[in-house]
C-alpha cells in the first residue's frame, strides 16, 4: 500500500476505481470495489455465503502463506471495504490489522461450515465492536 493511502490521522481510504483498475489484484477484490461503487451497503455474512467454493479456496491459500503470499493485500482490502459496507468508519493501521484478523477468523468459519463441521451464525459477522460479544460459530451436537 502507498503512503498516499493514509491521511494525516494515519486513517486508511480506499480508492475503488483504482483497485478495480489494478490488474494484480484478485478478481473477487475488484468486483467487490465495483459493488461498492454501486451500493456502499455489503453484509460481511452475506458475502461470504454468495461466495463461489473456489473464491472461499482461494482465499483460504492466501491465508495458508499468511503475509508472504502475493495476494495477502487483497484480504486487507476486502476485509476494509467489508467494514466500510457496513459503515464503519475507515480504520487506522491498528484497527485494520483487527479487522484483517476477524476476516481470516470468518473465511475459516466459513469454510468449516461449508465442510459440515460446525453451525455457523452469518447474521453475528460483523466487523463492529458491539457485535463482538455474539457467537458467530457454535460446534455440531453430535
Amino acid at each position: 500500500m502507498d503512503e498516499d493511502e493514509f491521511d494525516e490521522n494515519h486513517t486508511f481510504h480506499i480508492n475503488y476505481q483504482r483497485v478495480i483498475d489494478e490488474k494484480t489484484m484478485l478478481s473477487i477484490t475488484r468486483l467487490l470495489a465495483s459493488q461498492m461503487m454501486k451500493n456502499p451497503y455489503v453484509i460481511v455474512g452475506d458475502y461470504l455465503k454468495d461466495m463461489s467454493d473456489s473464491d472461499l479456496n482461494m482465499l483460504n491459500s492466501i491465508i495458508e502463506y499468511g503475509e508472504h503470499h502475493d495476494n495477502f493485500e487483497d484480504l486487507m482490502l476486502i476485509s476494509e471495504m467489508l467494514a466500510t459496507g457496513e459503515g464503519l468508519e475507515r480504520g487506522t493501521m491498528e484497527i485494520m490489522h483487527q479487522r484483517i484478523n476477524q476476516f481470516l477468523m470468518f473465511i475459516t468459519c466459513e469454510s468449516l461450515f461449508r465442510k459440515g463441521l460446525i453451525k455457523l451464525h452469518r447474521e453475528n459477522m460483523s466487523f463492529g465492536d458491539d457485535m463482538s460479544h455474539l457467537i458467530v460459530a457454535e460446534k455440531l451436537d453430535d
